[in-house]
């Protein structure tokens, strides 16, 4: 409910009170007055928010207990567990090209509604897997319903708001975000208590009611056919419009966009960071932890991971969006967060490891909004779905290749009594793809709306 209402706290009250009328119904009035006090657009903007917050207080509660589950319950090896999230990732950040054009042709409503219910089956589907093979397939099937909501949710955030205010947008949007993840990872471990499916299916429930929200709140135009569901006017090229339902022109003009390309290529890196956090964190928590401190720790882990984010995750990035460009900022964040992800694992301290849990965290606050607002930027109007659908393939390459070498890099590392086997490729790679974004000739954003968008003038962020 407080995410509603931080929203809600900047729409406008109606222009005229209206009274209690007995013979109409009571759910026609709050329609009524949703109507009066609210546009489309800020109408989807909430709804896209709070999708958000209960997306990732879902996949949060749920993901991070995989590798604790099936390792120390059912006596899986790092190695296979770290397959089974890759192959889940692969699926789905694979596919987010796909599934943004889908978004691009058919509405992103349709997109994010068959993603979520789709997810919710992989999810309960994972929950009652006893076999690493019904444990690969419901993670695929989990992966696919998110290719059908990632892209597509994310891009109609951007197709709500105008060009200026989307970095700010979608730092509030992982505000929310790390709101869901601060709880989820708590209120999961103390469900794994109970049962490991009870968890899957608390899991499986966020996203059918996300599924639901969407399906009754986020206009059925949006992004379909490249029109925008906001109030403003927005350029679109006419040409490109007519293309938008031809895959092969989409491609064509993703190709040929080099530094978006690039882009995408060296912040697989970043993912590959990341995506630890679900394989060899949870499992370094449990070797520091033992079986009945453990899950606490790497449920703690997450909590420190978005908490702090929830207070200054917004003013920090605009903070720094306003006065450095976006390659500086991803360069310095992405640095960052690889030192900060290899300290987790160089001693078996709870200290140490808590500690580079928030040095991680402090990085990763910058790297997503500034991710998603170049893209944003450097998206024809019409292609944004297919844009962020082709920016999630940075996820599906680092985030795939992290979980599967996270667990097998953990494994020789155990084995060998050799930290160093973790944490320094893990230190390499986030120094390795910082250098190649610090060389990375990226547009200031000003100059890149006003190059994509020409009728739409860019507004320089006030200081």
């Amino acid at each position: 409910m407080r995410c509603y209402n931080l929203v809600y706290a900047r729409i406008q009250a109606p222009a005229c009170p209206s009274r209690y009328n007995p013979l109409v119904p009571f759910s026609m009035q709050i329609t009524s007055k949703l109507t009066h006090t609210a546009t489309t657009s800020q109408v989807g903007v909430v709804t896209l928010l709070t999708n958000t917050c209960l997306m990732n207080f879902g996949f949060s509660m749920f993901v991070p207990l995989i590798a604790i589950h099936f390792s120390h319950g059912l006596g899986f090896t790092a190695a296979a567990i770290g397959l089974v999230l890759a192959l889940r990732q692969l699926a789905q950040q694979g596919l987010d090209l796909a599934g943004g054009v889908f978004a691009d042709r058919f509405g992103a409503r349709t997109a994010i509604v068959i993603g979520c219910f789709v997810r919710a089956a992989g999810f309960v589907g994972i929950g009652v897997s006893t076999t690493l093979p019904m444990l690969i397939l419901w993670a695929i099937v989990s992966g696919v319903g998110g290719a059908f909501f990632d892209a597509s949710g994310t891009a109609a955030l951007a197709d709500l708001v105008a060009p200026e205010r989307r970095q700010r947008m979608f730092a509030a949007s992982a505000t929310m975000g790390n709101a869901g993840q601060t709880i989820g990872p708590l209120l999961g471990v103390a469900l794994l208590g109970i049962n490991f499916v009870v968890v899957s299916l608390a899991a499986a429930g966020c996203f059918v009611l996300v599924g639901a929200l969407s399906f009754a709140f986020l206009p059925d135009t949006l992004l379909k056919g490249g029109v925008a569901a906001s109030d403003r006017e927005r350029a679109t090229d006419p040409a490109g419009a007519s293309n938008v339902s031809s895959v092969m022109a989409t491609l064509h003009t993703l190709r040929r966009d080099r530094a978006f390309v690039l882009l995408t290529l060296l912040l697989a890196g970043f993912w590959f960071l990341w995506a630890q956090l679900n394989i060899a964190v949870p499992l370094a928590a449990l070797r520091i932890g033992g079986p009945s401190f453990g899950a606490t720790l790497a449920g703690l882990a997450f909590a420190i991971n978005a908490a702090p984010a929830i207070l200054i995750q917004y003013p920090l990035a605009r903070y720094v969006g306003e006065r450095y460009t976006p390659r500086v900022v991803l360069a310095a964040s992405v640095a960052l967060s690889g030192a900060g992800m290899a300290l987790v694992f160089v001693t078996p301290s709870v200290t140490v490891f808590v500690l580079g849990i928030a040095v991680f965290a402090l990085a990763r606050m910058l790297v997503w909004p500034t991710v998603n607002a170049v893209t944003a930027d450097l998206a024809p109007a019409h292609m944004l779905g297919a844009y962020f659908g082709f920016g999630a393939l940075a996820v599906a390459i680092g985030a795939g290749l992290g979980q599967f070498l996270g667990g097998l890099l953990f494994d020789l590392a155990t084995a060998s009594r050799q930290p160093a086997l973790l944490w320094a490729p893990i230190l390499l790679i986030g120094l390795a793809a910082a250098y190649g974004l610090s060389r990375l000739r990226l547009p200031t954003r000003a100059a890149t709306v006003a190059e994509r968008e020409p009728v739409q003038p860019a507004v320089k962020p006030a200081r």
